[in-house]
């Protein structure tokens, strides 16, 4: 009576910590597949593995094991489960990177701090950092080539240049101005009309309305801009 409770016992325990089975293709190369048949045809068989679906032709397969629907549905809700965790580690990952500090690579012009920037995802520009500029600014030159007429814009704004001198100004809003990589969105532009002359412009200046997106610090030594998200 005693033999016979034990060996109930070792039932039961292996019952319990058994695997959970998929269908299991074996392959005349001697490999095997595990996971679930979606579709058979004549001349091929699709099998969901967890993580995607696999096309085998029926000429590679030397023969199918079933699984129970008990199983199958455990192994499902299980594969279900690792598919939210992976997903939501993924996504802490994408987060981590995303805040981390970004170091965009600068270059001194005549003691100016320099970047390029990708404007709308099209347009690059030569931007001097101006940290004292509450608007990013682009030369009307650069707004024709993301397809801004100056012209079109009703808003207009007076602009104080880095000599003093005061001009007009036309205000638009950029969907997209990317630094190597770290992008805003939504960003105030200030369109400076054609006949302002500058020549230590270049396409114009990055200021606050990007800037202000993230906590940021100048390393002059490792000429490094330093961008960190809130």
């Amino acid at each position: 009576m005693f033999l016979k409770g034990i060996l109930f016992a070792i039932l039961v325990m292996t019952f319990f910590i058994s695997p959970l089975r998929a269908d299991t293709i074996y392959l005349k190369n001697g490999r095997t597949i595990e996971g679930f048949i979606l579709e058979e045809k004549p001349e091929s068989v699709l099998v969901d593995v967890g993580f995607g679906k696999v096309g085998l032709k029926r000429s590679e397969i030397e023969n199918i094991s079933l699984s129970d629907e008990k199983d199958s549905g455990q192994l499902r809700d299980k594969w279900l489960r690792q598919k939210a965790a992976n997903q939501e580690r993924a996504k802490e990952r994408k987060l981590k990177e995303e805040f981390a500090p970004k170091y965009v690579t600068i270059v001194d012009e005549r003691g100016q701090i320099m970047v390029e920037a990708l404007l709308n995802r099209k347009v690059k520009a030569a931007l001097f950092l101006d940290t004292g500029a509450s608007l990013m600014v682009i030369k009307e030159s650069v707004a024709q080539k993301l397809g801004l007429d100056a012209a079109d814009i009703k808003e207009e704004m007076k602009l104080k240049l880095a000599d003093g001198r005061e001009t007009s100004a036309k205000r638009a809003v950029l969907t997209s101005v990317s630094v190597q990589g770290v992008e805003a969105q939504n960003v105030d532009v200030a369109i400076l009309a054609a006949d302002v002359q500058d020549p230590y412009l270049k396409d114009g200046l990055l200021g606050m309305t990007y800037l202000k997106n993230f906590s940021f610090k100048i390393d002059q030594k490792n000429k490094k801009l330093i961008l960190e998200r809130f």
